[in-house]
């Protein structure tokens, strides 16, 4: 009488051992997808929000063959930042590159009695890049080189046209956006004639 019940039981553990037990869910295997190129940064070409604007006076010399004294200067300057160069082909961390033009007014007067147009206005357009060497919070020091056009107010022996001009810019702050702005220039004509131009003035940065 109790082998059947032992027996019972006996089959019915071994039935429920037979029985295929469910596996434990695999976790799916994520897709892996290549990393997004990174764009490199992109900077605006002129910085045009950060105008530098200066209005200077000063003198205007001659070398030795225009026979001619120095002569009082008037003129105007405007600079921006160019970004694009600073940043993006030189790698610079600051804007350290710009463009400059500059507008001047002075006068030529010829001590040579056989000319009979000796003396004229002259009028002087500059255009070209600038490289920021050095700056801090009382003062900016800057290279220039670039062109000038000269008209020399139908003077008789010059040459109107175009030549090269190289100068320096030193600014002396005052204010975060106000410097005092100290520019001597040299400009190379032909035949070895260079005309030399210092000037002062005041500058504001818009």
């Amino acid at each position: 009488m109790t082998i059947l019940p032992f027996a019972a039981a006996l089959a019915m553990a071994l039935g429920q051992n037979d029985v295929p037990q469910a596996e434990a869910p695999q976790p799916k295997p994520q897709e892996l997808k290549a990393p997004e190129p990174v764009q490199g940064e992109s900077h605006d070409v002129f910085s045009f929000g950060r105008v530098q604007a200066s209005a200077r006076i000063g003198f205007a010399g001659y070398s030795e063959d225009f026979e001619s004294d120095a002569q009082f200067l008037f003129g105007v300057a405007a600079r921006v930042d160019w970004p694009w160069m600073s940043r993006d082909v030189f790698g610079f961390d600051t804007d350290r590159i710009g463009l400059y033009a500059d507008v001047s007014i002075t006068r030529i007067e010829r001590d040579l009695d056989f000319l009979e147009d000796k003396d004229g206005t002259v009028f002087l357009l500059g255009f070209g890049a600038d490289v920021n060497l050095y700056e801090d919070e009382t003062c900016i020091f800057r290279t220039q080189l670039g062109i000038q056009y000269g008209h020399f107010g139908g003077v008789d022996d010059t040459d109107n046209g175009v030549a090269g001009v190289a100068g320096i810019d030193f600014g002396l702050k005052v204010a975060e956006d106000m410097a005092i702005i100290l520019n001597p220039q040299i400009v190379f004509g032909n035949a070895g004639d260079q005309v030399y131009l210092v000037s002062a003035g005041f500058q504001i940065r818009f």
